[in-house]
């Protein structure tokens, strides 16, 4: 039996679980204050947003194999979750959150409203890179593999390094 009982204790409304079975992607959104998701296997789960929540699961032994992460309005959470194949994060208007945690292959990072995070850390593998209203931001470390840069009413930042793979930036 290569089934997977996965129980999630959320006090949030909105979960969404991306799972790859079969070579198809299905979705799953549940809005109660207990979730479970049965899948062919946990490891499939590739992508999970979480809204408005305090998660109290260990969410990266859940899915150790995460590669999308997307957390929205949570505002008691002081920590990204570390997930060592993480290659695309989210991070909306989650004002305890400090940092971004050092993920090595992450390769797409989108930052909306976190206004306690200051910097950034090198991330080789960082190709896209969105940030907007994170007025406390005040500069970016080297990101060798940039090709896609958008800063948006971040307005501490005063210069930028050179980045030699730029193809596209929006100030």
């Amino acid at each position: 039996d290569n089934d997977a009982y996965i129980q999630l204790a959320l006090t949030s409304k909105k979960v969404y679980v991306m799972f790859q079975q079969f070579n198809r992607y299905e979705r799953i959104y549940e809005t109660h204050e207990q979730i479970a998701i049965k899948t062919i296997n946990k490891e499939c789960i590739i992508k999970l947003i979480i809204t408005n929540e305090s998660c109290k699961a260990n969410i990266v032994s859940i899915f150790p194999l995460l590669r999308h992460f997307e957390i929205n309005r949570c505002n008691r959470k002081k920590k990204i979750p570390f997930f060592p194949l993480l290659s695309h994060l989210i991070v909306k208007s989650c004002m305890q959150i400090h940092n971004i945690p050092y993920f090595l292959s992450l390769k797409c990072l989108k930052i909306h409203g976190c206004s306690k995070i200051k910097q950034l850390p090198a991330l080789p593998l960082l190709t896209h890179l969105k940030i907007e209203h994170c007025h406390n931001i005040i500069g970016f470390p080297e990101l060798p593999s940039i090709t896609h840069l958008e800063i948006e009413y971040c307005g501490r930042i005063t210069h930028l390094p050179t980045f030699s793979s730029l193809e596209y930036l929006a100030i």
